[in-house]
């Protein structure tokens, strides 16, 4: 009888989930959430995809459900990607606990997004040189966000050249904010000599891009800046 009354309620929350991953209805999101509730998160994770958790919790996490969001991850068995990112984004945006985020984002530090972060809680703990390796490395793999931060960075230390190359990268990639960043090096001194060339060789055919990094960050509710 228990199974039986197990398997209807899986088979309601099955649907119910259907169409929470694709509505945008606040009382379809409430209803669901609050199926959850009732069964369970371990319950609702267990007989869910990977994908489909995620999916969950990104919704969650759209609707400023954090602890909600972190639970429905934390139950998953076989997290990717996705899920480590979405986790490590929650606990260094929003509950600042920079520690969890970095035991996160290590877990999966091949991820350009993840870089990104990592670098910026080494900028937090005022290790500038692991800040700048990371983003850096981010910025290679033709992540926006680390673009510009990492041209910010190398102008806040006196490198701009570099600081350069990275806002021309940004600005021509489409980040249209570092256009009065590239402006500020017009009279730079340190570049009077050196812009035109450091111009031809950093085209849009030589800067690094990869849109899918921005879009992967948007997903999770977070602006990107291009």
């Amino acid at each position: 009888m228990y199974n039986a009354f197990k398997n209807i309620v899986f088979f309601t929350l099955a649907i119910a989930l259907s169409g929470y991953l694709n509505s945008e209805s606040d009382n379809e999101i409430d209803a669901v959430d609050e199926t959850i509730r009732l069964i369970g998160i371990e319950n609702v994770t267990r007989n869910i995809t990977t994908h489909e958790a995620n999916d969950v919790a990104k919704k969650l996490m759209l609707e400023g459900l954090f602890y909600d969001a972190i639970s429905v991850i934390e139950n998953i068995k076989e997290k990717d990607i996705i899920s480590y990112l979405m986790l490590g984004v929650i606990e260094y945006i929003e509950n600042g606990n920079n520690d969890k985020a970095m035991s996160v984002f290590n877990k999966i530090s091949d991820n350009p997004i993840s870089m990104y972060f990592i670098g910026n809680i080494y900028k937090d703990n005022d290790d500038p040189n692991k800040a700048i390796y990371w983003i850096e490395q981010s910025a290679k793999y033709g992540f926006l966000n680390a673009q510009y931060q990492l041209s910010l960075l190398y102008m806040e230390f006196g490198f701009y050249n570099k600081a350069y190359i990275w806002a021309r990268c940004a600005t021509l990639n489409g980040y249209h904010d570092t256009h009065s960043l590239v402006n500020t090096f017009e009279n730079n001194i340190f570049l009077i000599d050196k812009k035109q060339t450091i111009d031809s060789i950093y085209n849009t055919r030589t800067c690094p891009f990869n849109i899918k990094y921005s879009k992967e960050f948007e997903k999770l509710g977070y602006k990107s800046i291009h």
